[in-house]
């Protein structure tokens, strides 16, 4: 049986720009999503960090291509659906799907600011991409989009305006 290899998401973008804050936030989504993430960064002096959907983490010696490790870390951690790599973004590494941060490319899945992760990040912490996460599920995984319900309208909500004004008379506002 051949074994089936995890799709490979590349966040790539100047140093600095946030590509380690984005990679947690996506791990973070798509781990409450059911999804068994391994993240990879490469190190100076030749070096590569696996970080396993178990949170074990492996160095592996020398630069190691994302094609090696897409078949490599099934073999550590079998359970890994999908591999977010920071910072491959070599002609060889064009051939799997990237977000850009910083300055717009046209060959990427998606373009991010640096500020827009930041603020997210800071704001409201890992786990929020505004919709990246449902963007890497149905382009890279595969996934069905989502189906987001409506809310039902509740008490709660239907007197929220009526106490926004009691609150407005009490406070003079």
């Amino acid at each position: 049986m051949i074994p089936v290899l995890p799709p490979v998401l590349r966040v790539i973008g100047a140093p600095g720009s946030g590509k380690t804050l984005l990679i947690v936030s996506l791990a973070e989504a798509l781990r409450s999503r059911g999804q068994r993430v391994a993240t990879v960064s490469p190190r100076r002096g030749g070096a590569t960090v696996v970080v396993l959907s178990n949170s074990g983490r492996v160095t592996l010696g020398g630069d190691q291509p994302l094609a090696r490790l897409q078949t490599v870390i099934p073999s550590i951690d079998p359970s890994v659906t999908i591999i977010l790599a920071e910072d491959y973004d070599t002609p060889e590494d064009a051939a799997f799907p990237a977000i850009a941060l910083g300055a717009a490319r046209d060959d990427v899945l998606a373009n991010v600011t640096s500020e827009d992760i930041e603020a997210t990040f800071a704001r409201l912490g890992p786990g929020e991409t505004n919709g990246l996460v449902d963007l890497v599920e149905t382009r890279v995984l595969g996934l069905p989009p989502r189906e987001v319900a409506a809310p039902e309208p509740t008490e709660a909500i239907e007197a929220a305006p009526k106490r926004r004004g009691l609150l407005a008379r009490l406070f003079g506002r």
